[in-house]
């Protein structure tokens, strides 16, 4: 069911990134973020109401869950060219460090407090995201462009940019690289934690600790190590370290069985 209902949220995330990156250079990114941070969050009240609301609700939001890529594109317009490779590295870094906090926290709340308190929890955060956004963040665009420059249907087109990618011979040659990395680990995050819970054998402690250390590795990596391997091996021999790593660790995760 998790795999199923991951599946129809990217295939409409895939639908609906072309046409909200159009608009984002309309109307402005502060108005996406908005918008995609709510529809993210919207279904985490839904886990204590009803589990097929929650279902519904997570599969529809993949229609505005593009909050990563909105990221990005307000990265790019604050950032110098030759800064927004530390500066991609960074906002990587706090999506992992998200990854150090949150399980360990979700399993004591839940231990001392119930289920409920750590839902709760969740929505009470999701809700400041929100309101920080609202109150806090700028608009990165010095100067909104006219809709009928950027809005059209091939902007909105997502098989167009499928076009162009096969149009360039290295634009290709990258997307494939990231398909294939991220079609493993797609599936790695939708059955991680039964994984290692039922076979395994993990304790919901152990979960939370062993994703906490993870998350610390990889803060540590994306904002330390990442930027001293680029420098002295160059982005290539970087690119080909990091998928040999992943298929060490998959591999060991495949034959660990204790």
């Amino acid at each position: 069911m998790n795999g199923l209902v991951l599946g129809i949220k990217g295939i409409l995330s895939f639908l609906s990134a072309p046409l909200v990156g159009a608009l984002s250079d309309v109307y402005g990114r502060k108005i996406f973020l908005i918008l995609t941070v709510f529809c993210t969050c919207m279904p985490i009240p839904c886990l204590k109401i009803s589990p097929w609301w929650y279902f519904a609700l997570f599969s529809i939001s993949g229609l505005f869950s593009v909050t990563f890529s909105v990221i990005l594109a307000y990265v790019a317009d604050i950032t110098e060219k030759q800064d927004r490779s530390a500066a991609y590295g960074l906002v990587s870094a706090t999506f992992a460090a998200s990854l150090v906090t949150s399980p360990a926290l979700g399993a004591w709340i839940s231990d001392d407090y119930g289920d409920g308190a750590v839902v709760l929890l969740a929505t009470i955060i999701a809700a400041v995201d929100v309101l920080f956004i609202v109150f806090r963040v700028p608009e990165s665009l010095p100067v909104k462009r006219l809709a009928s420059d950027v809005i059209s249907w091939e902007s909105a087109d997502p098989f167009a940019t499928l076009r162009l990618v096969w149009e360039d011979r290295l634009v290709l040659q990258l997307a494939v690289i990231v398909f294939l990395s991220y079609l493993p680990e797609s599936g790695q995050f939708s059955c991680f934690f039964v994984y290692l819970k039922l076979v395994v054998g993990f304790s919901p402690e152990a979960v939370a600790a062993f994703i906490g250390l993870v998350g610390i590795l990889s803060v540590v990596a994306q904002t330390g190590v990442l930027q001293v391997l680029t420098t002295y091996f160059g982005m290539k021999h970087v690119i080909t370290l990091g998928l040999v790593f992943q298929l060490v660790q998959l591999t060991w995760y495949g034959l660990g069985t204790q």
